[in-house]
């Protein structure tokens, strides 16, 4: 008589058990299955997003506690992460009985594969560590990269994002920052310097002028007492005596300098014809970062 047959649900658990213990490779006497693959992916994942969380914590709760900048906590939030990451990948590894060993024949094997092709990964990523390392540019900062500016969003292990102040959002490769001219306009801190160019007639007199230009630009609210603005009597023109209203601005958003520029220009309009150096009449008193009248 024939044997009599399993049934489906033991043949399946039969094919599971046997596919989990199957042996994919081995190094040394400690084979390396498709379970302890399984579990070391698992643990993987765990572990960085435990990673994740942690890391989110610290900058979330602890680094602004301990009075450091946003630029800094968001450096080493990251720097934080990626180094959990790792531990608790070779935690993962080690827990699933994976020897670390095999690293090296997996790394020496994608080392391979990937070849010339990854140079430019691998460039992004190292200037992306030494970024949140040194800090050249933080998250925050005012920069100028190739004629934009922008607000520094995120520094990614590849890549950095800069939203410009016409809400357009630039995508830079990190070896771009290091290996190119940026201007960082608020590396040491927000305060900048701006300025005004204003003409008037021939014959009028140079100081009274650069008395009432002054006076308009203290009057502004977000123009800096310390340093001190000042006033360049610049150049002569063909009908008109030029000048150059130089002040400095604690910047809060890229456009606060064009924004306060325009106020200037207003009130110094007022202050000019207010005082007979422009012909027409004088329009209300307007006060500095307001467009009504007094």
């Amino acid at each position: 008589s024939g044997s009599v047959r399993a049934p489906w649900w033991e043949r399946v658990r039969d094919a599971a058990a046997a596919a989990w213990s199957y042996e994919l490779a081995a190094v040394g006497d400690r084979p390396i299955t498709v379970g302890k693959v399984v579990k070391g992916l698992l643990g993987l994942l765990c572990g960085v997003l435990l990673a994740a969380f942690l890391s989110r914590l610290l900058g979330k709760r602890v680094l602004p506690r301990l009075g450091l900048n946003p630029g800094a906590s968001e450096a080493l939030r990251s720097l934080t992460f990626y180094l959990l990451s790792a531990v608790f990948g070779l935690l993962s590894l080690e827990l699933a009985n994976v020897p670390l060993t095999a690293l090296t024949f997996l790394g020496g094997a994608a080392a391979i594969a990937v070849g010339f092709a990854s140079q430019d990964l691998v460039s992004n990523f190292m200037s992306g560590v030494i970024l949140l390392a040194e800090q050249p540019i933080r998250v925050g900062d005012f920069v100028e990269l190739g004629g934009v500016k922008g607000t520094v969003e995120r520094i990614g292990t590849r890549s950095t994002r800069v939203r410009t102040d016409t809400n357009v959002e630039i995508t830079v490769p990190n070896s771009k920052l290091l290996g190119g001219n940026v201007s960082n306009l608020t590396l040491s801190d927000n305060r900048v310097w701006s300025s005004v160019t204003v003409s008037v007639d021939r014959g009028l007199p140079v100081a009274d002028i650069k008395d009432r230009l002054l006076a308009a630009v203290q009057l502004h609210p977000r123009v800096a007492v310390n340093p001190a603005p000042f006033v360049l009597f610049t150049d002569f023109g063909d009908k008109s005596l030029k000048f150059e209203v130089n002040f400095s601005i604690a910047m809060q958003h890229m456009t606060d300098a064009r924004r306060i520029e325009s106020d200037l220009r207003e009130a110094i309009d007022a202050a000019l014809r207010q005082g007979g150096f422009i012909q027409g009449a004088a329009p209300p008193a307007v006060r500095p970062g307001s467009a009504r009248p007094l």
